[in-house]
Protein backbone atom coordinates (compact mmCIF):
# COMPACT_ATOMS: atom_id res chain seq x y z
CA UNK A 1 0.00 0.00 0.00
CA UNK A 2 2.81 2.37 0.52
CA UNK A 3 4.51 1.56 -2.93
CA UNK A 4 1.30 2.48 -4.52
CA UNK A 5 1.01 6.02 -2.39
CA UNK A 6 -2.12 5.08 -0.12
CA UNK A 7 0.22 5.01 2.84
CA UNK A 8 3.17 7.42 3.75
CA UNK A 9 4.76 4.28 5.81
CA UNK A 10 3.53 1.17 5.75
CA UNK A 11 3.20 -1.25 9.50
CA UNK A 12 5.12 -4.36 8.12
CA UNK A 13 8.40 -5.50 6.89
CA UNK A 14 8.70 -7.00 3.26
CA UNK A 15 11.74 -8.17 1.50
CA UNK A 16 14.61 -5.34 0.00
CA UNK A 17 14.69 -4.65 -3.68
CA UNK A 18 16.27 -2.43 -5.48
CA UNK A 19 15.09 1.09 -5.95
CA UNK A 20 12.88 1.34 -9.19
CA UNK A 21 10.08 3.67 -10.44
CA UNK A 22 7.49 1.62 -8.29
CA UNK A 23 9.06 2.53 -4.95
CA UNK A 24 12.40 2.48 -2.56
CA UNK A 25 13.29 0.23 0.49
CA UNK A 26 15.11 1.61 3.19
CA UNK A 27 18.56 0.28 4.56
CA UNK A 28 17.91 -3.26 6.06
CA UNK A 29 15.85 -3.37 9.51
CA UNK A 30 16.58 -7.15 10.18
CA UNK A 31 18.06 -10.39 8.53
CA UNK A 32 15.40 -12.99 8.86
CA UNK A 33 14.92 -17.01 7.90
CA UNK A 34 11.96 -17.91 6.55
CA UNK A 35 10.90 -22.05 7.13
CA UNK A 36 8.02 -24.07 7.81
CA UNK A 37 7.50 -25.25 11.63
CA UNK A 38 6.19 -28.47 11.85
CA UNK A 39 5.05 -30.44 15.06
CA UNK A 40 7.73 -32.11 16.88
CA UNK A 41 7.87 -35.87 17.28
CA UNK A 42 5.58 -37.12 19.76
CA UNK A 43 5.81 -40.29 22.14
CA UNK A 44 4.50 -43.18 20.50
CA UNK A 45 1.49 -45.28 22.50
CA UNK A 46 1.75 -48.51 24.63
CA UNK A 47 0.38 -50.30 22.03
CA UNK A 48 2.88 -49.20 19.30
CA UNK A 49 5.64 -50.73 21.61
CA UNK A 50 4.73 -54.12 20.55
CA UNK A 51 5.45 -53.53 16.99
CA UNK A 52 8.64 -52.04 17.52
CA UNK A 53 9.88 -55.38 19.62
CA UNK A 54 8.35 -57.97 16.68
CA UNK A 55 10.31 -56.30 13.72
CA UNK A 56 11.56 -58.75 10.56
CA UNK A 57 15.12 -58.99 12.79
CA UNK A 58 13.49 -60.29 15.19
CA UNK A 59 10.63 -62.54 13.89
CA UNK A 60 13.95 -63.34 11.47
CA UNK A 61 15.93 -64.37 14.63
CA UNK A 62 13.15 -66.65 15.71
CA UNK A 63 12.03 -68.34 12.65
CA UNK A 64 15.79 -69.09 12.02
CA UNK A 65 16.16 -70.57 15.56
CA UNK A 66 13.14 -72.44 15.48
CA UNK A 67 13.49 -74.25 11.92
CA UNK A 68 17.84 -75.19 13.22
CA UNK A 69 15.80 -76.69 16.38
CA UNK A 70 13.19 -78.25 14.35
CA UNK A 71 16.20 -80.09 12.25
CA UNK A 72 17.87 -81.27 14.94
CA UNK A 73 14.73 -82.93 16.63
CA UNK A 74 14.30 -84.59 13.27
CA UNK A 75 17.70 -85.59 13.12
CA UNK A 76 17.83 -86.94 16.76
CA UNK A 77 13.96 -88.77 16.37
CA UNK A 78 14.11 -90.53 13.05
CA UNK A 79 18.19 -90.90 12.13
CA UNK A 80 19.83 -91.75 15.67
CA UNK A 81 16.93 -93.34 17.68
CA UNK A 82 15.26 -94.57 14.82
CA UNK A 83 11.69 -93.67 15.45
CA UNK A 84 8.95 -92.40 13.32
CA UNK A 85 8.80 -89.06 13.16
CA UNK A 86 5.43 -86.67 12.80
CA UNK A 87 5.96 -84.50 9.74
CA UNK A 88 3.14 -82.29 11.37
CA UNK A 89 6.17 -81.36 13.46
CA UNK A 90 7.88 -79.38 11.52
CA UNK A 91 5.30 -76.52 10.63
CA UNK A 92 4.03 -76.33 14.98
CA UNK A 93 6.94 -78.61 16.96
CA UNK A 94 5.32 -76.98 20.37
CA UNK A 95 8.43 -78.35 22.37
CA UNK A 96 10.39 -76.39 19.92
CA UNK A 97 8.47 -73.53 20.57
CA UNK A 98 8.52 -73.14 24.40
CA UNK A 99 12.10 -73.82 24.02
CA UNK A 100 12.87 -70.99 21.94
CA UNK A 101 10.56 -68.45 24.30
CA UNK A 102 11.71 -69.46 27.34
CA UNK A 103 8.89 -70.96 28.41
CA UNK A 104 8.74 -74.65 30.15
CA UNK A 105 8.64 -77.53 28.17
CA UNK A 106 8.52 -81.34 28.28
CA UNK A 107 11.81 -82.63 27.92
CA UNK A 108 12.11 -85.99 26.20
CA UNK A 109 15.24 -88.06 28.22
CA UNK A 110 17.73 -89.21 25.45
CA UNK A 111 20.61 -91.10 26.20
CA UNK A 112 22.90 -90.08 23.13
CA UNK A 113 25.36 -86.93 24.18
CA UNK A 114 24.39 -84.88 20.98
CA UNK A 115 20.46 -84.75 21.86
CA UNK A 116 21.70 -83.78 25.21
CA UNK A 117 23.38 -80.99 24.25
CA UNK A 118 21.13 -80.21 21.68
CA UNK A 119 18.43 -80.19 24.63
CA UNK A 120 20.69 -77.49 26.55
CA UNK A 121 21.23 -75.34 23.58
CA UNK A 122 17.82 -75.14 23.64
CA UNK A 123 17.88 -73.96 27.27
CA UNK A 124 20.17 -71.70 26.29
CA UNK A 125 19.06 -69.87 23.13
CA UNK A 126 15.29 -69.43 24.88
CA UNK A 127 17.14 -68.03 28.05
CA UNK A 128 18.79 -65.22 26.16
CA UNK A 129 15.93 -64.76 23.43
CA UNK A 130 13.59 -64.28 27.00
CA UNK A 131 15.58 -61.66 28.80
CA UNK A 132 16.52 -59.74 25.85
CA UNK A 133 12.60 -59.31 24.95
CA UNK A 134 12.02 -58.65 28.62
CA UNK A 135 14.54 -55.86 28.67
CA UNK A 136 13.84 -54.40 25.85
CA UNK A 137 9.80 -54.28 26.77
CA UNK A 138 10.85 -53.14 30.36
CA UNK A 139 12.95 -49.95 28.58
CA UNK A 140 10.37 -49.21 25.89
CA UNK A 141 7.56 -49.17 28.15
CA UNK A 142 9.54 -46.98 30.78
CA UNK A 143 10.85 -44.50 28.91
CA UNK A 144 8.77 -44.70 25.31
CA UNK A 145 10.77 -43.92 22.12
CA UNK A 146 9.39 -40.75 19.70
CA UNK A 147 7.67 -40.90 16.61
CA UNK A 148 9.78 -40.43 13.16
CA UNK A 149 10.17 -36.37 12.73
CA UNK A 150 9.81 -34.54 9.49
CA UNK A 151 13.18 -33.06 8.86
CA UNK A 152 12.87 -32.16 5.05
CA UNK A 153 10.36 -31.21 2.32
CA UNK A 154 10.24 -35.02 1.22
CA UNK A 155 9.05 -36.16 4.73
CA UNK A 156 6.63 -32.58 4.88
CA UNK A 157 5.16 -33.53 1.42
CA UNK A 158 4.54 -37.64 2.54
CA UNK A 159 3.21 -36.33 5.67
CA UNK A 160 -0.91 -35.81 6.53
CA UNK A 161 0.02 -32.54 7.95
CA UNK A 162 -1.62 -29.72 6.18
CA UNK A 163 0.50 -26.89 5.04
CA UNK A 164 -0.68 -23.03 5.78
CA UNK A 165 0.79 -19.84 4.26
CA UNK A 166 -0.39 -16.52 4.25
CA UNK A 167 -1.90 -14.48 1.74
CA UNK A 168 0.77 -12.31 1.30
CA UNK A 169 3.30 -14.83 0.53
CA UNK A 170 1.83 -15.97 -2.54
CA UNK A 171 3.36 -13.59 -4.26
CA UNK A 172 7.23 -14.78 -3.66
CA UNK A 173 6.26 -18.50 -3.98
CA UNK A 174 4.80 -17.68 -6.97
CA UNK A 175 8.10 -16.53 -7.87
CA UNK A 176 10.29 -19.56 -6.77
CA UNK A 177 11.17 -22.06 -9.97
CA UNK A 178 10.48 -25.82 -10.04
CA UNK A 179 13.97 -26.43 -8.92
CA UNK A 180 13.48 -24.63 -5.12
CA UNK A 181 13.17 -26.44 -2.17
CA UNK A 182 9.60 -25.74 -1.44
CA UNK A 183 8.80 -27.28 -5.03
CA UNK A 184 7.70 -30.53 -3.07
CA UNK A 185 4.85 -29.37 -1.03
CA UNK A 186 4.04 -26.29 -3.70
CA UNK A 187 0.65 -28.16 -4.20
CA UNK A 188 -0.17 -28.63 -1.10
CA UNK A 189 -0.45 -25.60 0.37
CA UNK A 190 -3.27 -23.45 1.64
CA UNK A 191 -2.86 -20.03 1.67
CA UNK A 192 -5.15 -17.78 4.63
CA UNK A 193 -6.32 -14.09 5.29
CA UNK A 194 -3.80 -12.89 7.93
CA UNK A 195 -6.22 -13.01 10.88
CA UNK A 196 -6.93 -16.50 10.31
CA UNK A 197 -3.37 -17.56 9.73
CA UNK A 198 -2.08 -16.21 12.79
CA UNK A 199 -4.86 -17.12 15.21
CA UNK A 200 -4.48 -20.90 14.25
CA UNK A 201 -1.02 -20.65 14.26
CA UNK A 202 -1.36 -19.48 17.90
CA UNK A 203 -3.19 -22.75 18.89
CA UNK A 204 -0.10 -24.70 18.11
CA UNK A 205 -2.86 -27.86 16.76
CA UNK A 206 0.13 -30.40 15.86
CA UNK A 207 -1.90 -31.81 12.86
CA UNK A 208 -0.84 -28.71 10.84
CA UNK A 209 2.19 -27.00 9.39
CA UNK A 210 3.05 -23.25 9.25
CA UNK A 211 5.56 -20.92 7.61
CA UNK A 212 7.60 -18.45 9.71
CA UNK A 213 9.93 -15.93 9.97
CA UNK A 214 12.47 -16.72 12.40
CA UNK A 215 11.46 -12.93 14.73
CA UNK A 216 8.16 -15.02 14.69
CA UNK A 217 9.89 -18.46 15.89
CA UNK A 218 10.64 -15.87 19.01
CA UNK A 219 7.33 -14.92 19.90
CA UNK A 220 6.22 -19.25 18.93
CA UNK A 221 9.38 -20.14 20.87
CA UNK A 222 8.33 -18.38 23.95
CA UNK A 223 4.94 -19.17 23.63
CA UNK A 224 5.82 -23.07 24.42
CA UNK A 225 8.92 -22.43 26.71
CA UNK A 226 7.55 -23.75 29.51
CA UNK A 227 5.67 -26.61 28.37
CA UNK A 228 6.79 -30.03 29.24
CA UNK A 229 7.34 -31.03 25.52
CA UNK A 230 7.61 -28.76 22.86
CA UNK A 231 4.64 -28.61 20.30
CA UNK A 232 6.31 -27.62 17.31
CA UNK A 233 10.05 -27.61 15.82
CA UNK A 234 12.13 -26.09 13.18
CA UNK A 235 14.59 -28.15 11.04
CA UNK A 236 17.55 -27.08 8.48
CA UNK A 237 16.14 -29.42 6.05
CA UNK A 238 12.87 -26.72 6.34
CA UNK A 239 14.37 -23.61 5.55
CA UNK A 240 13.17 -21.84 2.56
CA UNK A 241 15.01 -18.67 2.63
CA UNK A 242 18.20 -17.93 4.91
CA UNK A 243 19.29 -14.22 5.83
CA UNK A 244 16.49 -12.47 3.72
CA UNK A 245 17.17 -8.69 4.35
CA UNK A 246 13.96 -7.18 5.56
CA UNK A 247 13.31 -3.35 5.00
CA UNK A 248 10.59 -0.59 5.04
CA UNK A 249 9.20 -0.37 1.54
CA UNK A 250 8.31 3.42 0.64
CA UNK A 251 7.07 5.92 -2.25
CA UNK A 252 8.90 6.36 -4.83
CA UNK A 253 11.19 10.16 -4.08
CA UNK A 254 9.82 9.43 -0.15
CA UNK A 255 10.65 12.00 1.89
CA UNK A 256 11.06 9.53 5.07
CA UNK A 257 14.04 7.62 3.08
CA UNK A 258 17.07 8.92 4.19
CA UNK A 259 15.18 10.03 8.08
CA UNK A 260 15.01 6.24 8.36
CA UNK A 261 18.01 4.88 7.30
CA UNK A 262 19.66 6.93 10.21
CA UNK A 263 17.13 5.83 12.16
CA UNK A 264 17.86 2.28 11.51
CA UNK A 265 21.33 2.78 11.57
CA UNK A 266 21.54 3.71 15.23
CA UNK A 267 19.26 0.91 16.08
CA UNK A 268 21.49 -1.23 15.24
CA UNK A 269 24.64 0.47 16.25
CA UNK A 270 22.87 0.72 19.63
CA UNK A 271 21.64 -2.72 20.01
CA UNK A 272 18.02 -1.52 20.80
CA UNK A 273 16.69 -4.49 18.35
CA UNK A 274 17.37 -7.14 20.61
CA UNK A 275 16.13 -5.12 23.61
CA UNK A 276 12.59 -4.17 21.68
CA UNK A 277 12.10 -7.72 20.87
CA UNK A 278 12.75 -9.10 24.92
CA UNK A 279 10.39 -6.04 25.72
CA UNK A 280 7.58 -6.98 23.22
CA UNK A 281 7.78 -10.77 23.99
CA UNK A 282 7.59 -9.66 28.03
CA UNK A 283 4.43 -7.05 27.09
CA UNK A 284 2.96 -9.76 25.19
CA UNK A 285 2.80 -12.21 27.91
CA UNK A 286 1.73 -9.81 30.76
CA UNK A 287 -1.24 -8.67 27.93
CA UNK A 288 -2.14 -12.31 27.55
CA UNK A 289 -1.31 -12.79 23.76
CA UNK A 290 0.72 -14.94 24.12
CA UNK A 291 -0.54 -18.27 26.29
CA UNK A 292 2.16 -20.20 27.58
CA UNK A 293 -0.31 -22.91 29.23
CA UNK A 294 0.33 -26.59 27.98
CA UNK A 295 -2.65 -27.70 25.77
CA UNK A 296 -0.94 -30.97 25.71
CA UNK A 297 -1.97 -32.89 29.03
CA UNK A 298 1.71 -35.08 30.08
CA UNK A 299 1.15 -37.97 31.92
CA UNK A 300 3.91 -38.62 34.44
CA UNK A 301 2.68 -41.83 35.25
CA UNK A 302 0.85 -44.21 32.44
CA UNK A 303 -2.21 -45.82 33.52
CA UNK A 304 -2.22 -49.55 32.06
CA UNK A 305 -5.52 -49.95 30.03
CA UNK A 306 -7.09 -52.32 27.75
CA UNK A 307 -6.01 -50.55 24.46
CA UNK A 308 -2.60 -50.47 25.36
CA UNK A 309 -2.75 -54.51 24.75
CA UNK A 310 -4.32 -53.55 21.31
CA UNK A 311 -1.62 -55.65 19.45
CA UNK A 312 -1.42 -58.60 22.13
CA UNK A 313 -5.28 -58.79 22.01
CA UNK A 314 -5.04 -58.96 17.93
CA UNK A 315 -2.61 -61.74 18.08
CA UNK A 316 -4.36 -63.81 20.88
CA UNK A 317 -7.62 -63.43 18.97
CA UNK A 318 -6.13 -64.34 15.51
CA UNK A 319 -3.82 -67.55 17.29
CA UNK A 320 -7.65 -68.79 18.83
CA UNK A 321 -9.24 -68.83 14.72
CA UNK A 322 -6.69 -70.26 13.54
CA UNK A 323 -6.40 -72.81 15.99
CA UNK A 324 -10.32 -73.39 15.12
CA UNK A 325 -9.89 -73.89 11.44
CA UNK A 326 -7.03 -76.64 12.44
CA UNK A 327 -9.76 -77.88 14.38
CA UNK A 328 -12.60 -77.64 11.78
CA UNK A 329 -10.15 -79.27 9.44
CA UNK A 330 -8.95 -82.04 11.40
CA UNK A 331 -12.66 -83.17 12.28
CA UNK A 332 -13.73 -82.55 8.36
CA UNK A 333 -10.37 -84.81 7.63
CA UNK A 334 -11.23 -87.64 10.55
CA UNK A 335 -14.81 -87.65 9.68
CA UNK A 336 -14.22 -88.28 5.97
CA UNK A 337 -11.65 -91.21 6.64
CA UNK A 338 -14.43 -93.13 9.10
CA UNK A 339 -16.72 -92.67 5.85
CA UNK A 340 -14.31 -94.20 3.75
CA UNK A 341 -13.64 -96.92 6.32
CA UNK A 342 -17.23 -97.70 6.47
CA UNK A 343 -17.78 -97.45 2.44
CA UNK A 344 -14.96 -99.75 2.40
CA UNK A 345 -16.25 -102.58 4.54
CA UNK A 346 -19.58 -102.16 3.08
CA UNK A 347 -18.05 -103.23 -0.20
CA UNK A 348 -16.04 -105.83 0.85
CA UNK A 349 -18.99 -107.02 2.90
CA UNK A 350 -20.63 -107.60 -0.91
Amino acid sequence: MSLNGTLNLPITLCGYELPSEIGIFTYPYDITSWFIMVPCAREISTAEVYVMLFKWKMLALLLISYGLFVLLDFCLTSLLMRKKFDWTNLMCNERMISGILGQPSSLWRHYTISSRMTQAQLFIVGLMISTVFAAHLKTLLTKRPTEQKISNFHELHDSKLRIYFEEGERFYVSKMSRESTIDPIRFKIEYLHANNFYSQRRNLNTSQAFSITSAGWLITNRQQEKFHHPAYCRHPGLVINQNNLMSVPLQANSIYAQTLDLFIHRVHSSGLLNYWREESLRDLIALGRINQKDPYEYEFLHEFKVADLYWVWLNLFLGFMLGLIAFICELIVHRLNKFNLITIRILNLH
